[in-house]
């Protein structure tokens, strides 16, 4: 299909499950945007209306092209964004939580007062979490997809501290850990992640002497019960 006189982007199931969480009719902004298939495909569904595609550097977007409605920058972090842009969601994909929590410990400028983050990690997701949740921010919505063998999980957050996520079974650092979301979803995708997580934990404590047994991999695997159980 052609819109807007390029061809419409097909979708990866990870950035799809990105998408899903982006609200209608907002303006975005995508940072570190690849080759610009996200905000394209935002665009010639017209889930939005105004969408700015930012990578760092011209030589680290090469194929990125203009089309309406797409603002293309080049530049830092947040720091291409400008009060006038009035920017409701931010979204930055693809990067590490440590990665990712730099891009946004760094913000002193307009996107700080977008009112919603959507985030996918691709590591280290709980600890993503734990920073939102200590830097006045709430999770309100979750999304696990699965794309050649890999699992991917994106978060929406809105400004706003509100009360920590609490359940019946789980302490509240192994729901931050877990996802508070993803697990109240009760999504089978979800619960298949865990159990191959705790397969692969089990596998590595088996191949280690007792004595020896990473004391990591050790508490890995017991949250993953706690979860899977949680998830029954």
């Amino acid at each position: 299909m052609r819109t807007c006189g390029i061809d419409r982007p097909a979708l990866s199931e990870r950035l799809r499950a990105v998408a899903s969480l982006v609200p209608p009719g907002t303006r975005v902004a995508d940072i570190g945007t690849g080759h610009g298939n996200l905000p394209r495909w935002l665009l010639d569904s017209s889930r939005v209306a105004h969408c700015i595609a930012t990578e760092r550097t011209r030589e680290s977007g090469p194929r990125l092209a203009s089309a309406p409605g797409l603002d293309v920058r080049f530049g830092d972090g947040l720091r291409v964004l400008r009060p006038e842009d009035r920017v409701d969601v931010l979204i930055i994909s693809g990067l590490g939580a440590r990665s990712i929590i730099g891009i946004l410990d760094d913000d002193r400028g307009p996107a700080a007062g977008a009112g919603r983050i959507v985030l996918q990690p691709q590591t280290e997701a709980g600890r993503l979490r734990r920073w939102l949740v200590g830097n006045g921010r709430t999770i309100v919505a979750e999304r696990m997809a699965r794309e050649r063998g890999r699992f991917y999980t994106a978060i929406a957050a809105t400004a706003g501290g509100g009360p920590l996520p609490t359940h019946p079974t789980l302490s509240a650092e192994e729901l931050l850990e877990a996802g508070p979301c993803l697990v109240a979803s009760r999504n089978p995708l979800v619960r298949s992640y865990w159990r191959r997580h705790l397969e692969r934990l089990e596998r590595i404590l088996d191949r280690a002497p007792r004595a020896t047994q990473h004391s990591l991999a050790r508490r890995r695997a017991l949250l993953a019960t706690h979860v899977l159980n949680a998830l029954e």
